[in-house]
């Protein structure tokens, strides 16, 4: 089915695997998501150290645990995920030195954390921290709730050592600890005691740490560096502001009188992007298609025959749908599955000191292409 880009760009993805976001810009340490414009944030108007982007949408919280997954611009550049999962789909160490499955079956799954971690409200990153967060967001209803809803136990083996076991094989666990899930997005010990502040600010260990005092929500949200960030050399930016720009029209003259550095954008908008001299830039989404679900022919006796499936799979004109719904900006699939993808799952994972930025990446079976502008 084709892929066209989301008009949407801001949607709840549910219990799926995670959908392809791509980093506009690597200087600003968060996801700017598939979908965006930007005049140049190297030369940004705001000020030196600055990068201002607009988005169409406001967060419905703050907390990773509760957010809607298709909001996490705003919690990107307060937490650091336990594991990186880049562009290209491999995974990487962030706050977790290493993962592995303990023994065989998938069943049993051991985190390493990185030792002198301190979230920005200055209390340690520790093996009983991530134990109590495994247990918040399993009860908070959030998008990483159903994937963590096989642990049956957390065991803390050593301080910066965790152990959980499963009541079934999950073998791409690994991926739920990303940034694409948010249940690696480590909430402070602090903060879950009183969960109720987390809706409106930040206790992560990332890179940056919410101004509220410089904030107004539903408005535009600002983000100052993170003084104790266990990386601080990798944060090159002094300041990050996320702008509410509902319009898409107002979001494009925005970027064009230099409000901001970069937009979000979609098919609806390319065309005036371009005209605008502004750089585009895309990356596999979400996929559109129709999945024909009643193979057993209970509804509809047709399609409990193969040969009829088929048939209609080779009739449906992808590359035309896609010129018609996606400004030509989304290639035509034969498959849900991104264009390319590397084993999402290492047993193991080597130790690194620059993790650069944190960006949304592709999953084993959704994709799609949207546009960003810049």
């Amino acid at each position: 089915m084709p892929t066209p880009p989301s008009t949407a760009p801001f949607r709840d993805r549910g219990p799926s695997r995670p959908r392809h976001r791509t980093a506009l810009a690597a200087l600003a340490l968060t996801a700017l998501l598939a979908g965006g414009c930007s005049a140049g944030a190297d030369q940004s108007p705001n000020g030196p150290g600055v990068l201002a982007v607009g988005t169409g949408f406001t967060p419905d919280s703050l907390d990773p645990a509760r957010i809607n997954t298709a909001f996490t611009w705003y919690v990107d550049p307060a937490y650091d995920p336990l594991i990186y999962l880049a562009p290209d789909g491999s995974l990487h160490p962030r706050l977790a030195l290493s993962w592995r499955y303990v023994g065989s079956g998938n069943r049993v799954f051991e985190i390493r954390l990185r030792p002198h971690v301190r979230f920005s409200d200055g209390t340690p990153l520790t093996a009983d921290v991530v134990k109590r967060n495994i247990a918040y967001f399993r009860g908070a209803g959030g998008g990483a709730a159903p994937y963590l809803a096989p642990v049956t136990s957390v065991d803390v083996i050593d301080p910066l050592t965790v152990r959980l076991t499963l009541s079934r094989p999950d073998p791409l666990l690994a991926q739920v600890f990303t940034q694409d899930h948010q249940a690696g997005d480590v909430i402070s010990a602090t903060a879950l005691d009183r969960p109720g502040r987390l809706a409106t600010r930040t206790f992560g260990a990332g890179p940056y740490v919410l101004d509220a005092a410089a904030t107004v929500a539903d408005d535009h949200y600002t983000y100052v560096p993170n003084p104790g960030y266990w990386n601080r050399a990798a944060v090159p930016r002094h300041k990050l502001v996320i702008k509410v720009l509902p319009n898409a029209d107002t979001a494009l003259a925005a970027l064009r009188t230099g409000q901001v550095d970069a937009v979000q954008g979609d098919q609806t908008t390319v065309d005036a992007a371009r005209t605008a001299g502004l750089n585009i830039a895309d990356a596999p989404h979400v996929v559109w298609g129709l999945a024909l679900a009643d193979r057993a022919g209970t509804l509809s006796t047709p399609l409990g025959d193969v040969l009829v499936r088929q048939a209609l799979n080779y009739a449906v004109d992808r590359r035309a749908i896609t010129k018609a719904s996606s400004a030509a900006t989304a290639p035509p699939p034969n498959s849900s599955c991104p264009p390319a993808r590397t084993d999402p799952t290492p047993t193991t994972a080597t130790p690194t000191t620059r993790p650069g930025p944190v960006t949304r990446t592709a999953s084993p079976c959704r994709s799609s292409s949207a546009p960003t502008a810049a």
